[in-house]
């Protein structure tokens, strides 16, 4: 499981560059690495609403209708317009999960209270907004719906699970993918399981065709 901490600490600036174009039905399989957790620079110190609207381009409606659970730091969180990001915050979003707990864990349902004592709490101060870093784990729905919104803006993963992942890639894969530069150079796809990545974070940016 990928260690927040771990890639927090890690140098973004001695970071490769991937950029990789490749046909759009293989975007899915790079869906692990969102469940898992991915690193993203952002504005901090504002609410999540913000953050997903005017940062990222979610629209209000699929806010609204379709990211029914929400955590900050493995906590619920209610309200998406009280509830501030911080650097180096964990933000997990998904869908209506199913069950009781389900029930439960969904933002503002009726079953919220259930678990108050778990739920994260309004922000009591104004935070200033700047520059940070958090992680992002989509699920469910989210994953499908937001997944390739993520991957064309470009994420922060670690380099050893993006190398495990290439050398399990099959021929049918390698087929699928036209281009790949990193640093801004061209590379044969086919050689990225092979390459000496130069730090423990890779930015991956995908672009379907």
């Amino acid at each position: 499981m990928i260690d927040p901490d771990h890639l927090y600490k890690a140098d973004i600036g001695s970071a490769n560059h991937l950029f990789l174009s490749l046909h759009d039905d293989l975007i899915p399989s790079f869906f692990s690495f969102l469940q898992k957790g991915f690193m993203i620079q952002a504005k901090v110190g504002c609410s999540v609403r913000s953050l997903l609207q005017d940062q990222f381009g979610i629209s209000e409606a699929y806010m609204d209708h379709c990211i029914q659970t929400i955590f900050i730091n493995g906590k619920p969180v209610d309200d998406m317009d009280t509830t501030t990001v911080q650097d180096g915050s964990t933000l997990a979003l998904s869908s209506a999960m199913p069950g009781l707990l389900g029930a439960a864990l969904r933002r503002g349902g009726h079953y919220a209270p259930m678990r108050s004592q778990i739920t994260h709490e309004k922000s009591k101060k104004t935070l200033e907004v700047k520059n940070g870093q958090m992680m992002i784990k989509l699920f469910n729905l989210t994953l499908r719906d937001l997944g390739p919104l993520f991957l064309d803006r470009g994420l922060w993963v670690e380099a050893e699970d993006l190398r495990v992942f290439f050398c399990k890639r099959s021929d049918n894969f390698w087929g699928g993918c036209s281009r790949a530069r990193i640093d801004g150079g061209n590379v044969e796809p086919r050689q990225l399981p092979h390459f000496a990545w130069t730090g423990a974070l890779i930015h991956l940016q995908l672009k379907a065709t």
